[in-house]
């Protein structure tokens, strides 16, 4: 009887087990959902806005609040089955919208052999168009995507398909790519493998990622992006489902463009021999700051952290600034870029009894904090919003002063992103520096150097008077790399 009874039990476990395995999968299920839909052109545009949004966030999608089409002013798409909240949510508890390709999915006709399920256009919360160019100045975006341990996505090249002659005819019917995000006009973040078998990685604007490339398959994996559209230069941060703060994993540049819009979904090439793939993604925000958009996306306030934060950068562009003091205790601060002043500010004054001894962000706003003390004998704190000063710093009294670590802890960079700048106030004298850290451009860790690539990687062929109506051409330079 006892044995029976333990084997019971043991029964009952292990359905127990087998259930919740099961629910699990059912949790992200990444197998063909969708029904077949005959050929035809199947887009729509002038879709609704997502509002509600944060300050300094200009668009960004809301799955619970606009199931159809999440805030996006277009979509090309077979059915609305291809994109849409299933249910599942991101790790930080936003809703998430599963997006499936099948073979032969062709919205737009183009005839080409490439398939697609894509989101398009951001929009402000009052639906006005939102498109990139050299007067965009610096912007940032962050999403999150969830990939499937079953994920096979592919950018193959030419060679993998022998003995299949793919320069013949159209040359398309060795496509392979899977654009999983496109700056239409200017660049792409792909996430496929570029061998028979190999990794399943990242790779934006024809770059592989320098560190931590590979896709966390089965994980949910946070990025922001940002994009200085006037010069071109790119920075790209990753956060792994787990993590606290974001990483540099890729820099450089790509030449800028202009009349530049955001798609998100899967763009493939056609080769795929019959497989339908399907991904998910989270909210996707555009804002003029990191702390802003990764609260929108994410709800989160981490920022960036590890050897490529910095903590004397007040902009978030990964160059060291300069805070200025003259002998009266006037205060300004020079935003840099190398040895040229790019803005300034005026920052009031403070008893020249007071000296900035560090900075941190002490209040979790995500901007840099000033930590002043009157010689060696007290500590007071400096929250700073919008180079304005929010409060007076108090009379001093002697006590003991620890480091700026003991004070607060050894929290790397979050910077003073997006200052309002204003011309600074003449000061009494020649002013002393009083952070002048040497400037820290992006370097690749593995190789010591700079790391920068100009590549066309996103050259389109218009269908007249159709947004969005593209085929990818050159994501690598040449065609023996897989591309059209």
């Amino acid at each position: 009887m006892q044995n029976r009874f333990r084997r019971s039990i043991l029964v009952a476990i292990v359905l127990m087990a087998a259930a919740n395995a099961n629910q699990a999968q059912a949790a992200f299920n990444a197998s063909k959902t969708c029904p077949a839909v005959p050929p035809g052109d199947h887009e729509a545009y002038h879709l609704p806005p997502a509002t509600n949004l944060l300050p300094s966030v200009t668009f960004s999608t809301d799955w619970s609040q606009i199931p159809a089409t999440g805030g996006w002013s277009g979509e090309q798409i077979m059915d609305s089955c291809r994109v849409h909240p299933d249910g599942n949510v991101t790790w930080h508890g936003k809703a998430a919208a599963r997006v499936e390709v099948q073979p032969g999915d062709d919205p737009l006709i183009l005839g080409e052999n490439s398939e697609r399920a894509e989101m398009l256009g951001m929009q402000t919360s009052n639906g006005a168009d939102i498109t990139e160019g050299p007067s965009s100045g610096t912007q940032y975006y962050a999403t999150s995507y969830y990939f499937p341990v079953t994920w096979a996505g592919e950018q193959l090249p030419w060679s993998a398909f022998a003995p299949i002659d793919c320069s013949a005819g159209t040359q398309n019917q060795c496509n392979s790519w899977s654009a999983v995000m496109q700056f239409y006009g200017w660049g792409a973040l792909m996430a496929a493998r570029t061998t028979v078998g190999g990794v399943e990685h990242y790779g934006f604007n024809g770059i592989d990622f320098t560190t931590n490339a590979a896709i966390a398959l089965g994980k949910w994996t946070d990025f922001v992006f940002q994009v200085n559209w006037s010069t071109g230069d790119f920075v790209v941060y990753r956060r792994d489902e787990g993590s606290v703060a974001f990483t540099q994993v890729l820099a450089g540049n790509t030449p800028p463009a202009a009349g530049v819009y955001l798609k998100q979904g899967l763009y493939r090439g056609g080769a795929v021999n019959g497989r339908t793939d399907v991904l998910w993604v989270g909210p996707t925000a555009r804002g003029t700051t990191f702390a802003a958009v990764e609260q929108q996306a994410f709800g989160t306030n981490d920022g960036t952290e590890g050897p490529t934060a910095n903590t004397h950068d007040f902009d978030g562009d990964g160059k060291s600034d300069i805070a200025w003091r003259d002998a009266s205790g006037n205060l300004a601060v020079w935003l840099m870029n190398g040895a040229q002043v790019v803005q300034s500010a005026g920052m009031g004054g403070a008893p020249s009894v007071w000296t900035l001894v560090g900075q941190r962000d002490f209040n979790g706003d995500g901007k840099y904090d000033w930590l002043w003390a009157p010689f060696i004998s007290q500590i007071a704190t400096l929250p700073l919003v919008s180079c304005q000063r929010m409060s007076p710093l108090p009379s001093p009294s002697k006590s003991a002063v620890p480091t700026t670590d003991q004070a607060v802890g050894t929290r790397r960079s979050r910077n003073l992103r997006g200052l309002e700048m204003s011309p600074p106030p003449g000061l009494s004298k020649a002013p002393t520096p009083i952070d002048t850290a040497a400037q820290t451009p992006h370097i690749n860790p593995a190789s010591g150097q700079r790391t920068g690539h100009s590549a066309a990687t996103q050259l389109a062929k218009h269908r007249p008077n159709r947004i969005g109506s593209i085929r990818l051409t050159s994501l690598h330079s040449q065609r023996s790399h897989g591309m059209p």
